[in-house]
C-alpha cells in the first residue's frame, strides 16, 4: 500500500511528549465566534503519564486570554492546537466541569498521529462485516466546500445513490470557503427525517507531504490460537521468509529515496494476523523531498520484489517466461488520487476475475532459493480463502 497526503505543503512540526513540561506557557488556536481563528495563552499544569486505563497520557492545562476568558472551553473546542515554542505539542480533547471551563485535558501530538487507519482496514477486509453492512440512505449535509468540491461530491454520491444537501457556506450572507488550518473549525452532519446528529471540532493538525507505504512479504497460514503462537514464531523466525520479507523493502526503499527525506523503515519486521494468514509487515514511512504527484512514485514502485521480482528487469524476463499465465489485472495497482496529487494505492493480490457464473480467482508466493513447492501451494491456497468466502457468502 501507498499512500501520499498534502503534498502542497510541508508537516507542521511537534513536540514530542517528552519535551513538554509543567510550566510552560503556550498557545492555543480556535475559533470562538465567526470564522475568525484566535489563540490564547494555554499554560500546562502537569503532563499525565500515559495509563491505558484512562486513555493514554494526557497534558493538564489552563487557558486564559480575552478570546477565551467570557466563554471558557465549551463544545466544539474538542481538537485545538496547542503550540509551545512554535511547535505542536497537542490538541484539547476535553475540558473539566470546574475551574469556570478554563482547566482541561489535552491529548499530545504523538497519540494523534500515531492512530493509522489499520483497524478501518482490516474492517474492509472483513467478508462477514461486509455482509451484515447496509448502505446509508440518509443524505448527507455538507456546506464550505468550494462548487468545484461540490460538484465532485455530489458526482460520487451519486454513483453510490446517496444524496448530498450541498448548502452554500455559513449564514445567508454567506461565508468564504475555509482553508482547513490547524485552529480552523470544522463540523458534519447527518440528517434523516426530522432527526439531525451533528459534530463540531477544530482541525489539529495538518500532515503535510507525508508518503507511507507498507510492505507484505512472508506468510504462514493461520490455525487455532495455540497454534497460532507457534506458527508466528516459526514465521518470525525463517530465514526463509525474512529473505523474501527483505527483497521486498530493499526494492521499495531504492524506489522512493530519490523522491523522499526523512525516510523511516525499522530494522525487523513486525506481524500482521489476518483472517486466514499472518504475513511479515514493515511500515515505512518518508517526507516528499520533489514535486512528485502519486502517481510519479507508483510508477517508480511497481512492480516491487513482492510481485515482480529483483533485480526487476532480469526478474521480470524470467516470469514471463516460466510463469505460463497471463496476469492480468492480478497484481496490479488499484487506488485512487484527486486533484491535490494525493492518493492511496495498493496491490489487487487477493482478487478474482468474474465472467457471467464464473471466477477465477488468483493467488501467489514469493519464490527464493529456500522456498519449498509444497509449502508454497499450502500458502497460495490459504490465500484463496478470502475471495471464495466472498464469493461463496454472496
Amino acid at each position: 500500500m501507498l499512500s501520499l497526503a498534502g503534498a502542497a505543503q510541508a508537516a507542521d512540526p511537534i513536540m514530542p511528549l517528552s519535551e513538554v513540561q509543567p510550566g510552560m506557557v503556550c498557545t492555543a488556536r480556535s475559533v470562538t465566534h465567526g470564522t475568525a481563528i484566535s489563540s490564547f495563552d494555554a499554560e500546562v499544569l502537569d503532563v499525565i503519564a500515559d495509563d491505558p486505563a484512562a486513555g493514554g497520557a494526557r497534558l493538564l492545562v489552563r487557558v486564559s486570554g480575552p478570546a477565551i476568558d467570557a466563554t471558557g472551553v465549551g463544545p466544539g473546542f474538542s481538537g485545538s492546537p496547542i503550540l509551545c515554542d512554535g511547535r505542536y505539542a497537542g490538541a484539547i480533547s476535553e475540558g473539566i466541569g470546574d475551574y469556570g471551563n478554563k482547566v482541561l485535558l489535552a491529548t499530545p501530538i504523538e497519540a494523534i498521529l500515531g492512530a493509522r487507519p489499520t483497524a478501518a482496514a482490516s474492517a474492509r477486509r472483513a467478508p462477514a462485516l461486509l455482509r451484515a453492512a447496509r448502505p446509508l440512505t440518509a443524505p448527507l449535509t455538507v456546506s464550505g466546500l468550494s462548487s468545484r468540491t461540490r460538484r465532485l461530491l455530489s458526482r460520487a454520491a451519486a454513483k453510490v445513490d446517496r444524496t448530498v444537501l450541498a448548502a452554500p457556506p455559513g449564514p445567508l450572507a454567506g461565508y468564504p470557503v475555509q482553508d482547513p488550518v490547524p485552529g480552523a473549525a470544522v463540523a458534519a452532519s447527518l440528517s434523516t427525517g426530522d432527526i439531525s446528529v451533528g459534530a463540531v471540532g477544530t482541525v489539529a493538525y495538518r500532515d503535510g507531504d507525508q508518503v507511507f507505504s507498507r510492505v507484505l512479504a512472508g506468510t504462514m497460514p493461520r490455525g487455532g490460537a495455540a497454534e497460532d503462537r507457534a506458527r508466528v514464531a516459526e514465521l518470525v523466525g525463517s530465514a526463509k521468509d525474512q529473505e523474501e520479507h527483505r527483497y521486498a523493502v530493499e526494492s521499495l526503499v531504492r524506489a522512493l529515496e530519490p523522491h523522499v527525506t526523512g525516510l523511516q523503515a525499522p530494522a525487523e519486521p513486525g506481524v500482521l494476523e489476518l483472517s486466514n494468514v499472518s504475513h511479515l509487515v514493515t511500515d515505512v514511512t518518508a517526507r516528499l523531498d520533489d514535486s512528485s504527484h502519486v502517481l510519479d512514485l507508483l510508477a517508480a514502485l511497481h512492480p516491487t520484489a513482492a510481485v515482480g521480482g529483483t533485480p526487476r528487469e532480469a526478474a521480470l524476463r524470467t516470469i514471463a517466461e516460466l510463469e505460463g499465465m497471463h496476469r492480468g489485472r492480478y497484481a496490479g495497482a488499484t487506488g485512487w488520487v484527486d486533484a491535490a496529487g494525493d492518493g492511496e494505492w495498493g496491490l489487487a493480490l487477493r482478487c478474482a476475475q468474474v465472467s457471467g457464473r464464473s471466477a477465477r480467482l488468483f493467488a501467489g508466493c514469493g519464490i527464493v532459493g529456500a522456498s519449498d513447492p509444497d509449502t508454497e501451494v499450502l500458502e497460495a491456497q490459504a490465500k484463496f480463502v478470502p475471495v471464495r468466502d466472498a464469493l461463496e457468502g454472496s
